[in-house]
C-alpha cells in the first residue's frame, strides 16, 4: 500500500509545502528544488548556506541562487553530477563515536566556525 504524499494533502486543505533537505548536500538541496517545481503549493524552501567551505565544490554545479531565489537548472538530470574526487578527499568519519558527532567529516572544533570567517 502506497502512502500518499504530504504535498498534494496540504494543497487540498489549503495549506503550503515547505521542503528542507536536511542540510544533507547540495545534491539534496536539487533534489528538493525540482520537487517544489512541480509542486502548487509551496511558498518557501529551506537552504542551508553555512556549511563545510568545500560544500560548493562536492557538485559539479551548486545551485544557484538570484535575488533570494534559487533557480532550477535546465542541466539534465538533477542538474549537477557528484565530484567524486571532492567526496573522496572528505570521508565520512569512521569507528564508534561518543559525544556530538561530526558533520560531513569537520573536526569538532571547527564546527563552530562559520566559512570563510
Amino acid at each position: 500500500m502506497r502512502r500518499p504524499h504530504p504535498a498534494p494533502a496540504a494543497d487540498v486543505q489549503s495549506r503550503h509545502a515547505r521542503p528542507h533537505p536536511h542540510y544533507y548536500s547540495h545534491l539534496a538541496d536539487l533534489h528538493s528544488l525540482h520537487l517544489c517545481a512541480v509542486l502548487p503549493n509551496v511558498r518557501i524552501m529551506e537552504i542551508d548556506i553555512d556549511d563545510v567551505p568545500w560544500k560548493a565544490e562536492l557538485v559539479t554545479h551548486p545551485p544557484a541562487i538570484k535575488d533570494g531565489h534559487i533557480l532550477v537548472s535546465d542541466a539534465p538530470g538533477w542538474g549537477a553530477e557528484i565530484n567524486e574526487e571532492v567526496l573522496r578527499a572528505h570521508p565520512w568519519p569512521a569507528g564508534p563515536r561518543s559525544g556530538p558527532q561530526p558533520f560531513y567529516g569537520m573536526s569538532p572544533e571547527s564546527m563552530g566556525t562559520r566559512p570563510g570567517s
